[in-house]
Formats: structure tokens, C-alpha cells, sequence
């Protein structure tokens, strides 16, 4: 989206834009009308001010109409219960996703907020179950090189966290390491547990910053398939074993300069929940 200006006829000057634009490129000329200034293009295109201009004035150019929802009131009951009952599904039905629910989730998440407007997230939705083998055998082969670094545990101890070493000196680590490895390697997929579909987010590498946008989009993507009837998980283990992996990133044709920040199952779940597993209480400190 690019604003280009400010239809005078429409506008009133309520001064609402002003306050609204980050960029600051919008100001109060008198009282007549709002004028639209960006010679340093700072505008990000966040189309902040389209939406709350109450008279419809601003003038943008852009693929599409924005959407306008005519109620805007949404229950916080309703939301309470979409959180609260959504579930990370590990166990999926042999049975298709159509393609037009996945076409839903993938244009929910394109309008998922991202720093800076950037909008830097793009998708592979994977079906082929050749390549989620790939992907999976990816992800194995990372838990063998694991392995071997708690073997040599003691020689890495001064270079990395009192945390991440414990968990290499810990029996049981070793233990899962290799009982995940066993049963995948017996014909069990623990990796990605049978789900029809993947989708994958990658990013430029813009460092630790890079996941903050894909786990936003993603996120949005679980939600909506929560409420569309579809289980969802986010795979942790397999995202950073394929992130930058370039036999697998050639494989799905990914773009140098990019790497895969996010990897989520998606699928029918097998079971049926009827209630909320208890969490644990609320830690925060409040200054007031």
C-alpha cells in the first residue's frame, strides 16, 4: 500500500490521521484540512491512517480495496475460547486438507502485523510426502549430530551457557535423544507425526529479529485453523534443524538470503478435547 495524498473534498479535518501516523507525515493546515507530506519516504505503508479515517479520505494505491468490517465488536469471551481451546496436535487423521481451507489460513496470516510494515514473511506449503520425508530425515540427522556433542560436553563447557550444559550432562537427554531416533528410524514419524501438511515460513536474516514476524504470522495461521476444525504444532526441533540447511532449502526453492524461521503440522486431529489442562499461575510484576 502507498498513500499518495488526502482527498480535500472528503476530509474534515478531525486531525485523527495526524495523531495516528508514526511517520509523522501528516499535519493540520489551519482548520480546513489535513495535508500529506512524506519527502523523506518514512511512511511504511501501514495503512494506519486508511483505517481510521472516519470519512474515508486518505488516497492510496494498492493491489486491493481494504477490507472494512461494518461490526467491529468482538466478545472477549469469544476470543477467551479460541485461546484457551486451541491445542498443539500430535496426532492427525490420515485425511486431505483441501486446498482452498489452506488458501484461508495462508490469507489470514498475510495480515499479521510486522515490524515496520515490512511484510518480510513468504510460505512453502508442503503436501508431497516425499519431500516431508526429506524434511524429516533432516531433522533426525541433526539428532545424531546432537548426540555428538554430548560426547565432547566437557571440552564445550567454557564456551557456552551453565543452562545448555546441563541439559547436554543430563542421562535422560541422551536417552530421548536416542529412543526418538530408534522409533523414527523403526517407521514411526515423531518428526511431524503423519500431518498432511506443512507450511513453512522463511525470512531475510536480519539475526534474532528475523523470528519475531514469522512466529506472529504463523501464529495467526494455528488460530485460524483452530477455528476452521484443523490441528496445528509448531515444530521446534525441525525448524532449527532445517532453518539453514541447503540441501533442503534448494529443495523447496528457497532464495538465497533467506532461511526458514518457522515449520508448523497442520491436519485433522484424531482425538477429541472436552476440556482446558490446568496452567500454572501468573508470574508478573506490576509498577504502578
Amino acid at each position: 500500500m502507498k498513500i499518495t495524498g488526502i482527498d480535500e473534498k472528503k476530509c474534515s479535518a478531525c486531525g485523527v490521521c495526524v495523531q495516528e501516523c508514526a511517520a509523522g507525515i501528516y499535519s493540520v493546515n489551519g482548520s480546513k484540512h489535513v495535508t500529506h507530506d512524506d519527502p523523506y519516504n518514512w511512511c511504511t505503508g501501514c495503512g494506519h491512517c486508511v483505517a481510521v479515517c472516519p470519512k474515508d479520505a486518505i488516497i492510496y494505491t494498492a493491489h486491493e480495496k481494504t477490507l472494512e468490517y461494518p461490526d467491529k465488536d468482538i466478545s472477549i469471551k469469544d476470543v477467551e475460547k479460541l485461546l484457551h481451546t486451541k491445542r498443539s496436535i500430535r496426532r492427525y487423521k490420515n485425511k486431505d486438507v483441501p486446498e482452498k481451507e489452506i488458501e484461508k489460513l495462508l490469507e489470514i496470516m498475510r495480515f499479521a502485523p510486522s515490524g515496520h510494515n515490512a511484510q518480510p514473511c513468504e510460505y512453502v506449503v508442503v503436501k508431497d510426502r516425499e519431500k516431508i520425508r526429506m524434511l524429516g530425515q533432516a531433522t533426525i540427522a541433526s539428532f545424531k549430530s546432537f548426540k555428538k556433542l554430548i560426547k565432547i560436553r566437557k571440552l564445550l563447557k567454557p564456551f557456552i551457557p551453565k543452562a545448555f550444559y546441563e541439559i547436554l550432562s543430563d542421562r535422560g537427554t541422551a536417552l530421548g535423544v536416542d529412543e526418538l531416533i530408534r522409533q523414527y528410524e523403526s517407521g514411526k514419524d515423531i518428526i511431524f507425526f503423519d500431518a498432511p501438511v506443512l507450511i513453512l515460513a522463511h525470512v531475510p536474516n536480519l539475526g534474532g529479529l528475523s523470528y519475531v514476524d514469522p512466529t506472529i504470522a504463523l501464529t495467526y495461521g494455528m488460530l485460524a485453523a483452530h477455528a476452521l476444525g484443523l490441528g496445528s504444532c509448531w515444530m521446534g526441533f525441525a525448524m532449527m534443524a532445517v532453518a539453514k540447511h541447503k540441501k533442503i532449502l534448494q529443495l523447496l526453492n528457497i532464495p538465497k538470503g533467506r532461511f526458514i524461521a518457522g515449520v508448523i503440522t497442520f491436519g485433522y486431529p484424531v482425538h477429541t478435547y472436552y476440556r482446558v489442562p490446568v496452567r500454572n499461575k501468573i508470574k508478573a510484576e506490576w509498577y504502578v
